[in-house]
């Protein structure tokens, strides 16, 4: 209530919008009700998207939802999972995938689910870049990673990258939303700050 009250231009969310991996239908019910309440209606977006929307929103080949000629979006959600609410593995068909409670809000262009690390052992992370006026975002993003994981991809093995715009990092304001836990659970369990 309070985004749409000061009119925020978007609502950015770290994590753990639910508290279990497989929320009951009655929690998702009650979360698309709220986000169609605060999110969608007649008032335009000013933000432009100036990224490969397959790039940012794992392999999904569509805009941000506030782009869909057939949602009315006036408050944009981007949201990373937590660790509450992380993907999980569901074989259909011969197949595997890894998903989250979150992805079945993206499918319904409730929300923008981005900083789904598909393979813990090498991290590429890729900006939403968003432009109003002469202001740009780059906004990264990565949803929980199991900490032992993400500690030895992250500081000894060093295979985290991040791209950067085509035009150079100084023109854009970086902001990285992470989902980990600190220190004060030991250092092989947690992103360090330094």
């Amino acid at each position: 209530a309070l985004a749409v009250a000061t009119r925020a231009d978007l609502l950015i969310l770290a994590g753990d919008l639910f508290h279990e991996n497989k929320p009951s239908r009655w929690t998702m019910k009650r979360a698309m009700e709220l986000l169609e309440k605060y999110c969608l209606g007649d008032e335009p977006v000013a933000l432009e998207f100036l990224s490969d929307p397959a790039e940012v929103f794992e392999q999904r080949d569509r805009p941000p939802n506030y782009m869909s000629p057939f949602h009315k979006v006036s408050l944009p959600v981007f949201i990373i999972h937590g660790n509450h609410d992380d993907p999980t593995g569901v074989s259909t068909a011969g197949s595997h995938e890894l998903l989250s409670a979150i992805d079945v809000l993206h499918t319904a262009n409730l929300v923008n689910y981005f900083g789904k690390v598909m393979d813990g052992s090498v991290i590429k992370l890729h900006p939403i870049l968003l432009r109003k006026g002469l202001t740009k975002l780059a906004l990264y993003g990565m949803g929980n990673v199991r900490d032992e994981k993400l500690y030895s991809t992250w500081a000894e093995e060093k295979n985290v990258s991040w791209t950067i715009p085509e035009e150079g990092i100084d023109d854009w304001f970086s902001l990285f939303v992470l989902h980990q836990n600190r220190e004060t659970r030991g250092q092989t369990k947690a992103v360090s700050t330094q």
